[in-house]
């Protein structure tokens, strides 16, 4: 009896979500991200000719796997090749090479074990034949949307429109932190651990372009004050050259934090609730935030630049 073609079963979404969440993070930097894949797709250029390496490394997992999907009768066998190579990474030597190796690791071994268990179910491709007749109804049923930044960013959202509701201050605080190490990652900005929490006081730091930035985050019914941004203005200023602050306030801030902190060199910028619900529903990316933000500091002296104001 012959056997089932294997292109006529559909691979589930969640195949495809797992591989997109592996491909997104078992490279750190750009270039080695853009030689695997480069290396693997050598035979299909068409695919290559898709991508835009220059952005952000989830945002090009997404797009080649929406080519993949899109045309999953041509591309199957790409789709399981790639499936199992990734699968198949024990060993992370961009990741070993970052400051912060042992947590972007982790998060790498845990994509990849997602991953794994569909290779499971798909490695073997004449196993995956009957396996993937069961799938193909679940896909039918489900047309889920493939991973992308958008959809993260609206999930996202979500959590942060819940924590409004959140009356436990703390659990909230722990919520934000969350979020935010979600956020800063997601744009490749390598947030350094997760952010150390003091009751609702968030601190943290990240790398964009040549500089280091500190970051401290306040979520409190009360706007932030002078005395709250003195903390990271003395911090940053004992720091190197290349060192800014970013504060996140989400019920903004007063008058005197802005006044005080405008025109005395200190590096800082101001980041309010709105500023951050504006990148959560993909008006803005946070890199292009921080782009407008920096020189906007170092032309007049001013911290705070409200992102409606850099949409115009």
């Amino acid at each position: 009896m012959a056997k089932p073609n294997l292109s006529s079963k559909r691979i589930a979404p969640g195949a495809y979500d797992a591989l997109v969440d592996a491909l997104s993070v078992v490279f750190w930097n750009k270039a080695p991200f853009e030689q695997f894949l480069r290396l693997f797709l050598r035979e299909h250029p068409e695919l290559l000719s898709g991508l835009t390496f220059g952005g952000l490394k989830r945002q090009v997992a997404s797009d080649l796997v929406m080519q993949l999907a899109s045309n999953e009768a041509r591309y199957q066998a790409v789709t399981l090749g790639l499936m199992l190579q990734v699968a198949a990474l024990d060993d992370f030597p961009n990741l070993q090479q970052q400051a912060d190796h042992e947590d972007l690791v982790a998060v790498a071994l845990s994509a990849v074990a997602q991953l794994r268990k569909w290779t499971a179910r798909y490695g073997e491709m004449a196993e995956a034949q009957e396996k993937l007749r069961a799938d193909r109804d679940a896909e039918e049923a489900q047309n889920e949307q493939r991973r992308s930044v958008t959809r993260v960013l609206d999930e996202m959202k979500g959590s942060f429109l819940a924590m409004h509701s959140e009356s436990d201050h703390q659990r909230r605080g722990h919520m934000f932190e969350g979020l935010l190490n979600e956020l800063f990652f997601l744009f490749d900005l390598n947030p350094r651990k997760s952010f150390v929490l003091e009751d609702e006081q968030i601190d943290g730091a990240f790398t964009f372009s040549t500089d280091d930035y500190l970051l401290e985050a306040k979520w409190e019914k009360d706007v932030a004050s002078r005395e709250d941004v003195d903390v990271l203005a003395q911090k940053v200023q004992r720091k190197g050259k290349n060192t800014l602050g970013l504060f996140i306030a989400v019920a903004g801030f007063s008058e005197p934090a802005v006044r005080v902190h405008s025109n005395c060199g200190t590096g800082l910028m101001f980041m309010d609730g709105a500023d951050l619900f504006s990148i959560l529903e993909g008006r803005i990316p946070l890199t292009d935030v921080l782009e407008a933000k920096r020189p906007h500091v170092s032309e007049t002296g001013l911290p705070l630049l409200l992102v409606r104001d850099i949409l115009g």
